[in-house]
């Protein structure tokens, strides 16, 4: 059988290729877009289409249609922003998809690593600690008590783990995740990027090869912003393609919130109100660095 993944997430195509991988009778093809899933089509016909609905230039519904109404395939939704009872789900199985497969399957769970936070102990899951006392330096208690957490937020359900920028994790980070993927208790994927130091936790992952790889560009083709970090750049970028809070987040596989805490400081340091104006700002910086945020620099 032939399934063709189409989402506009690297991640998510790299997830669900990891997980069809061991069946022997499935092939996976992917295809960032509509568009790309449409020649790719054209070369080889797909037996299963598993589609998600929020995508540039061509949304999913719309591809629906187009399918139902040229070659009819079976299209499985699957989407991490809709739940299986919303109006989207119920306009996808209307348009003639056969089946809903949302988050609902995995308890998903979203991790950034950060270079500010690549020296505190499991300083990318400190959300999961929450009413630990951290002031006792008891590394064993931080770990169990994420462990639990973990248990906790999964409900019984298959724990998946992302971790962005993984070569930024701090060794006792690196550490859990090691343990989590070689012992399966979850399903871990982990995104680097090209050329980056890795804590040796992380690379025996790959080498082991118990953990999916997704490496990524170095960040060269963001535009020069001096006065912005790498990953508010990358937010910044997006967002001034037109892309939307929650489709920002989709794309970097990371929070809602921290898509709209980034925008917030982007906004702040570059002296704009609104995508508009982020996007003429990029646009200077790319022809004029020094010109991105006016004679005296930022601001506050």
């Amino acid at each position: 059988m032939h399934v063709l993944v189409v989402d506009d997430s690297a991640v998510v195509r790299q997830t669900v290729t990891e997980l069809l991988a061991p069946e022997p009778d499935i092939t996976v093809s992917v295809a960032a877009d509509p568009i790309i899933a449409m020649q790719k089509m054209a070369v080889q016909r797909p037996d299963v289409i598993l589609l998600d609905l929020q995508m540039p230039r061509m949304d999913g519904l719309t591809f629906l249609d187009k399918i139902m109404a040229e070659d009819p395939i079976p299209v499985v939704i699957c989407s991490a922003l809709s739940e299986p009872q919303s109006e989207s789900a119920f306009r996808a199985l209307a348009h003639g998809a056969v089946d809903w497969a949302g988050a609902a399957g995995f308890a998903t769970q979203l991790f950034t690593a950060e270079a500010a936070l690549s020296s505190v102990p499991f300083g990318a899951f400190g959300r999961l600690l929450a009413g630990v006392d951290r002031a006792a330096q008891d590394r064993l208690q931080w770990f169990l008590a994420i462990l639990q957490a973990l248990r906790d937020a999964a409900g019984g359900r298959p724990l998946l783990i992302v971790v962005d920028d993984a070569h930024l994790l701090d060794w006792d980070g690196a550490v859990l995740i090691h343990g989590l993927a070689s012992t399966k208790a979850a399903f871990v994927l982990a995104t680097v990027r090209t050329g980056a130091h890795c804590p040796e936790p992380i690379l025996s992952l790959w080498r082991d090869g118990v953990a999916g790889r997704l490496e990524l560009p170095p960040l060269s083709s963001a535009p020069e912003v001096p006065w912005l970090t790498p990953r508010e750049k990358e937010v910044a970028t997006l967002a001034a393609c037109g892309l939307s809070n929650r489709q920002v987040a989709r794309r970097l596989f990371i929070s809602l919130r921290t898509v709209e805490n980034h925008l917030h400081r982007v906004f702040s340091k570059l002296q704009v109100t609104g995508r508009r104006e982020l996007r003429h700002a990029l646009e200077r910086a790319m022809t004029d660095p020094e010109d991105s945020v006016g004679d005296d620099g930022p601001t506050g």
